[in-house]
């Protein structure tokens, strides 16, 4: 058809991450998940550290990385997810005693801003207590499809779904995040 000149869909390949098939993640938990800054408020430096972990950022004192942090001494440097900003908080105490961003490029400097929203380093994010659900839900078909393979006499199959399927529960559990999360969206959206 493509040759007469009009396309139709069969004309088309998708091509498509495995990402894109399943979801990244629920929209409305992202936002939830996010925490804003703002000059002047009351904060606690450890908490925030504490946060952005449940955000998925990754602390990183060396190098500027996308999704990392940096904390030495009052000062915590954000790197945006996109990796394009870089947001600088200064406690005094308790306090939020300067706010400021700046592009994440050496010509770039540091301007004061009021406040700003820190959004979750990675798409996929889910508040522990979903996890915690999400990891029982996970278990239970575990469980089920080992025994649907050691009927069927599939050992080897068993053994690598279960070595592995365990491993990423682990890293859910010690992280809430692990490579090839979009495999467990269903649990995680519930």
């Amino acid at each position: 058809s493509a040759t007469q000149g009009a396309l139709t869909r069969d004309d088309f390949i998708v091509v498509a991450s495995v990402s894109c098939i399943y979801g990244i993640g629920d929209p409305e938990e992202y936002e939830r998940m996010t925490i804003t800054l703002k000059k002047g408020a009351q904060f606690k430096r450890q908490l925030l550290l504490e946060h952005l972990a449940d955000l998925q950022y990754e602390r990183n004192d060396i190098e500027r990385v996308h999704g990392t942090y940096s904390a030495k001494g009052e000062i915590v440097e954000i790197i945006s997810p996109d990796g394009e900003w870089i947001y600088k908080i200064v406690f005094f105490g308790d306090e939020i005693e300067e706010l400021s961003e700046r592009r994440n490029n050496l010509d770039s400097k540091f301007e004061n801003v009021k406040a700003r929203k820190i959004f979750p380093a990675k798409h996929f994010v889910t508040p522990k207590e979903k996890i915690t659900l999400a990891i029982k839900n996970i278990e239970r078909e575990l469980s089920d499809q080992l025994k649907k393979f050691k009927r069927e006499g599939k050992l080897l199959e068993a053994q690598r779904i279960a070595e592995r399927t365990r491993f990423d529960i682990e890293m859910l559990e010690s992280h809430g995040y692990t490579n090839g999360i979009e495999n467990y969206s269903r649990h995680l959206t519930f």
